[in-house]
């Protein structure tokens, strides 16, 4: 394999970057076309932070953990209530997930695991388009992350410093998303492989490990003490779930547990997440030809994890036994409610899986690419192109996948209220005469329209839900606004 010199790496992490910030800021107002509910809520909610209010958990909509919301909030106060501001803390993070895809594959393994990682992270659809919105699946995928990034590095260093912020980011990870109640067995599964497996240097490292534990129990106690008072607030959304494993033991319905775990088998190269909301629709995690070397880190990870150490092993081995376990652990934990639940596997609810899912591909390529080069040696130079290549041939489907299909998709502009959008820019560039009258005819009249509109236009304007009800204006001139998807009732058109 070709050897890096010490500066290229960097090199080529800033370049990911400069892919993995423009494909996440470029058209950021107007892609997605418009702000879905759950957007809304959560900067309406991000607008009550202060002034006395320092909420650690959210009772709307079916109850929210607070981590982004705290993000949200500073962003709008620096930058104004706008959708920018909104989303850009999700695109932060998001970016934030490169360079820790790279460190983590840096520190488990070698340089360009991590590079091949963080590009996968940098430019695939899934990743992307979790970091262009205002939603905290994000927020899961970057503090896990950090976290193992942070142990990973004590582990290897020893220094308190690494065992204390990976503490503090433990703790931060529970108040980001509802599947980061499992992440805490990771890293306590995770400490057992380490005492099994290298138990002379777990007895040298297990104070700084357990006040690690501690500082994160710490920093959760705010949220814990919440939980323990309000167990039903915080569970909200899990009793609104069908539970296909309760289902499974209560009434003998295997069936249905085996429909979730084989939406979970076939989402990497078969069949994706059938709602249109947050991703397109069916579309899996990889192509067949990436999906190829995910499936051999898989079976390496389970290999390379359970296998007694051989001096023969040095060919093959690139990571440590426990790292090529911490892969498998993160990645079946971040995807164990989408196990238990329903058929169809959502992507947003599986965000925490991201990362560990591009490093385990990573590994799977170089492991094949060290085979290959170690049989034919004359082809090292063109595995760093075929890299390359294929990053950039992902980085244009993705773009061409969101910008063009995704974007563009009749289901997913209704669902991000695009017409309201469009009706908000218009008016804000070509603002009506003066003394006219402008009313919009939407459903959500009376709710969450108007809410939505102030974020495109600050004009006051009249509104009315065309389905039950018509604003005349017989004293001065007046500009209407219809969406195709709730057109005039025909009685009314009648009479215009």
């Amino acid at each position: 394999m070709t050897k890096l010199k010490p500066y290229q790496p960097y090199i080529f992490l800033g370049l990911i970057l400069v892919a993995g910030l423009l494909i996440r800021v470029f058209r950021l107002t107007t892609a997605p076309p418009g702000l879905n509910g759950d957007e809304l809520f959560n900067a309406i909610d991000a607008a009550q932070i202060g002034r006395g209010n320092w909420p650690v958990y959210f009772e709307g909509n079916n109850g929210r953990e607070a981590f982004l919301f705290y993000l949200i909030t500073f962003s709008q106060q620096l930058l104004g209530d706008t959708v920018f501001a909104m989303r850009l803390p999700s695109v932060l993070l998001g970016l934030g997930c490169i360079p820790l895809a790279y460190g983590l594959g840096r520190l488990g393994f070698n340089r360009r695991v991590g590079l091949i990682a963080a590009g996968l992270t940098a430019v695939s659809l899934w990743p992307v388009m979790e970091s262009r919105w205002a939603l905290r699946a994000v927020s899961l995928t970057f503090l896990t992350a950090l976290t193992l990034y942070w142990l990973l590095l004590g582990w290897r260093n020893g220094r308190w410093r690494d065992w204390l912020l990976g503490g503090v980011a433990h703790g931060l990870t529970l108040y980001t998303y509802i599947p980061s109640r499992v992440f805490p067995a990771v890293v306590l599964v995770w400490f057992g492989w380490l005492y099994w497996f290298e138990r002379d240097k777990f007895r040298q490292q297990w104070r700084k490990m357990a006040v690690s534990l501690l500082v994160a129990l710490l920093v959760f106690a705010p949220y814990g003490r919440y939980i323990l008072q309000n167990p039903d607030k915080v569970n909200q959304r899990i009793a609104g779930l069908s539970v296909a494993l309760e289902d499974a033991l209560n009434e003998g319905e295997w069936d249905k547990l085996g429909d979730s775990v084989g939406g979970v088998l076939r989402m990497f190269t078969i069949h994706g997440d059938e709602e249109w909301r947050y991703h397109l629709s069916g579309q899996p995690v990889f192509d067949w030809g990436t999906g190829l070397f995910f499936y051999a880190g898989i079976l390496s990870c389970i290999w390379l994890a359970f296998r007694r150490k051989k001096r023969t092993d040095a060919s093959i081995r690139i990571g440590s036994q426990p790292m090529y376990a911490l892969l498998l652990l993160w990645l079946g934990a971040m995807l164990t409610p989408n196990l238990i639940l329903e058929a169809n596997s959502s992507f947003l609810r599986a965000a925490g899986a991201i990362v560990p899912i591009y490093l385990i591909t990573a590994v799977g390529f170089d492991l094949i690419a060290q085979g290959v080069t170690q049989r034919w040696p004359q082809l090292k130079l063109g595995v760093p192109l075929l890299i390359a290549l294929s990053l950039i041939l992902i980085f244009g489907r993705s773009w061409h996948d969101y910008f063009s299909t995704w974007n563009n998709n009749a289901e997913v502009r209704h669902i991000y209220q695009a017409e309201l959008a469009q009706v908000g820019r218009f008016l804000q560039t070509s603002p009506a005469p003066e003394g006219t009258r402008v009313f919009v005819a939407r459903q959500y009249a009376h709710d969450l329209a108007p809410q939505t509109f102030a974020y495109y236009q600050d004009r006051t304007v009249d509104w009315f839900n065309p389905d039950n009800s018509f604003v005349w204006s017989n004293e001065r001139p007046a500009w209407y606004f219809f969406s195709q998807a709730e057109p005039i009732p025909a009685e009314i058109a009648a009479q215009i």
